[in-house]
């Protein structure tokens, strides 16, 4: 899939194949470049943040077999990634329309987006994690990790500390979750799901 930063320009061109066929009377051809963010659980539920579109050919006849028509879109601001989640995701695409008085052919292309952030921007509001949790008077841990920001590539490191433990336990599990977060002018809610189990321990019986 091709793929853009944002503002960069996109320009190409679409080619029409009649296949043999003498020649093609349409009402015009045009390409819009469309910016979608769909909710996978509601499918009607769908946001269109970007929409251009322009004119490839005004109403006419296409008499040639190979038709090559160039378009252009410069600087548009593609303030959203790209991003293929559960629940819902973030698409781009350019639409090729070509309309006759029978009917109208319509042509998805999919391209990418996305925005990589300066490896600085991980130094400003980035603190440690320190979280206690635990049963009053049974158990307490206290779970720490150096940050709260990280790269796609790094490591989370961290540790658990058993402060207190008064009963029995037989293994502990530490698991890296996924959220997202959908805000519409009907309703806001979170959905989660487990992307990995990071750990399991064993542990002994104690008191």
């Amino acid at each position: 899939m091709a793929t853009f930063y944002d503002r960069e320009n996109i320009t190409g061109k679409v080619i029409i194949n009649l296949n043999k066929t003498k020649k093609l009377e349409h009402t015009g051809i045009k390409i819009e470049l469309v910016g979608l963010i769909e909710n996978l659980q509601d499918k009607k539920n769908v946001s269109r943040f970007i929409s251009l579109a322009k004119d490839l050919e005004p109403p006419g006849v296409l008499s040639t077999e190979i038709s090559n028509l160039p378009f252009s879109f410069s600087s548009v601001e593609k303030q959203f990634e790209t991003y293929r989640g559960n629940y819902t995701q973030v698409r781009y695409l350019l639409r090729v329309t070509l309309s006759t008085k029978m009917r109208t052919f319509t042509y998805d292309q999919e391209f990418g987006v996305i925005n990589p952030q300066p490896d600085s921007i991980l130094l400003k509001d980035n603190e440690p994690i320190r979280l206690e949790v635990g049963i009053e008077d049974w158990l307490h841990l206290l779970f720490e990790v150096n940050r709260s920001k990280f790269n796609l590539k790094d490591c989370i490191t961290g540790h658990v500390i058993f402060k207190r433990v008064s009963i029995r336990l037989k293994s502990m599990e530490i698991q890296l979750i996924r959220r997202e977060t959908i805000i519409s002018s009907k309703y806001n809610y979170d959905l989660y799901s487990k992307a990995r189990r990071l750990i399991m321990i064993q542990l002994q019986s104690m008191r």
